[in-house]
């Protein structure tokens, strides 16, 4: 046993460390608050202690508990996120998100100051956290959640269209990367999991496993020295495998020991045109791309209509001329008919060194609404004169202009009855009319009625 006089404090697991070339002892020890490092001299039965160095003034010691009284589930994660020179403890839970903060050497527990986020409490929820930027992220539900400062916002692949169905699932892990981060997605048994990336403006489709069934948990980066690709390693199904990233620089494309798949498929959203209920002709797709030379790389082509499971090849597959290739949907310089169509570029490459290179995709097409009648009608507005039913007409002209003035300016839907089939039962509305004098005794008009069909 060891004492050190100044207060008496008693040392505890003493150990000699090493001998050195002279013979000198080396011992740790350490008390209730210091850790030492002796060095001791034994001269004959003289013994020297020498050299005593203290490595810390004060062993860590656990601060008061901090007891989470709440219903918000259990502890799933715990991160320390902050500024650069005070970082605090992030406290994760399955329906809550709490931070520790020091302020005057006392520690509070702070619950952040947003009550939605527990009304959807989940097992996995704040399982996987990172820092990115000055963001905190966490994944929650099926999603990811980016905090900074008060603001609360969700940035998950779950929100716009969101996933297919076979991809859609939880996140099981976030790993940061300048200017863009990953997440892995766990699509479950009966789904492909994925490695999605988020470079600030949407997410990216970096990896897809090849079979339903092959789980993705885990993922790590790797930097490789000297001009090899670094490597993202991933836990696919019960295989680990690695993605090449960029070694020397973070744009892949500008990597020139970036290597290129040999397929790579685009799908675009459906395009109405901005007239979804309109019926349309698509006539031709044109591509602009670049490196397209038909023998390492080309473009296949294909479309779907409405609501089409099948995609349809363009008969003139594939495009192989840069700058622009333009073909015809159909054979024969014929057109297909929808209402919205998409289409699906494959691009295809036998060089490693070089892909195709999309700039411009247009779509031809011609629109038209329906086909709507305007009819035009003559009428006197004569009162007591006899119409063509043989009544009377008992209101004054001017009642009854005011009348059809109303009828148009209200945009009323009438209903047009007639002796002539073209004219019989249409809905329509009055667009206006057109008055000129027909009596010069009385008050008597002739009018023209405008009628547009709905």
């Amino acid at each position: 046993m060891l004492q050190e006089s100044e207060d008496n404090e008693t040392w505890f697991n003493v150990q000699s460390v090493t001998i050195d070339s002279t013979g000198a002892w080396y011992m740790t020890a350490h008390c209730n608050y210091r850790y030492r490092r002796f060095k001791i001299v034994v001269t004959g039965t003289e013994v020297e202690i020498d050299d005593i160095k203290i490595y810390t003034t004060q062993l860590p010691k656990f601060e008061d508990r901090q007891i989470l009284l709440d219903n918000y589930g259990k502890i799933t994660k715990l991160f320390e996120y902050g500024a650069e020179q005070i970082k605090n403890l992030w406290i994760f839970q399955e329906g809550n998100v709490s931070s520790i903060n020091k302020s005057d050497n006392t520690y509070t527990l702070d619950r952040i100051n947003l009550d939605e986020i527990r009304t959807t409490a989940d097992e996995w929820n704040g399982s996987t956290t990172e820092s990115s930027n000055v963001y905190l992220l966490w994944s929650w539900l099926n999603g990811l959640q980016r905090y900074y400062g008060t603001e609360l916002e969700g940035k998950g692949p779950d929100h716009d269209e969101g996933m297919p169905d076979d991809m859609a699932g939880r996140i099981t892990k976030i790993l940061s990367y300048p200017g863009n981060f990953f997440a892995s997605i766990d699509a479950g048994d009966d789904g492909y999991s994925s490695i999605m990336m988020f470079n600030g403006n949407g997410w990216h489709n970096l990896y897809r496993a090849p079979n339903k069934g092959e789980r993705i948990f885990d993922m790590e980066y790797q930097p490789i020295y000297g001009d090899r690709p670094d490597r993202l390693w991933a836990q696919v199904g019960d295989n680990v495998i690695w993605l090449a990233m960029p070694s020397k620089i973070l744009y892949a494309l500008h990597d020139k020991q970036a290597e290129y798949t040999h397929e790579s498929v685009v799908v675009s959203a459906w395009i109405t045109g901005g007239m979804a209920e309109v019926e349309k002709l698509w006539h031709s797709l044109s591509i602009m791309a670049d490196n397209l030379d038909g023998s390492t790389c080309w473009i296949e082509a294909d479309y779907q209509l409405d609501d089409e499971k099948d995609w349809h090849p363009i008969p003139t597959n594939p495009y192989y001329i840069s700058p622009q290739q333009e073909e015809n949907f159909a054979a024969d310089d014929e057109s297909v008919n929808g209402k919205k169509m998409r289409y699906r570029l494959r691009l295809q490459t036998t060089d490693k060194m070089k892909s195709p290179k999309v700039n411009v995709v247009l779509v031809k097409a011609v629109g038209r609404i329906d086909i709507k009648y305007s009819y035009g009608l003559h009428f006197r507005n004569i009162k007591y004169k006899e119409n063509l039913a043989s009544d009377y007409q008992e209101i004054e002209p001017y009642e009854l202009q005011c009348l059809i003035d109303e009828w148009a300016n209200r945009l009323c839907t009438l209903r047009l009855n007639s002796a002539y089939k073209m004219y019989d039962n249409k809905k329509v509305f009055v667009d206006g009319t057109t008055t000129s004098i027909l009596t010069e005794k009385r008050e008597g008009y002739l009018s023209q009625l405008t009628l547009t069909e709905i």
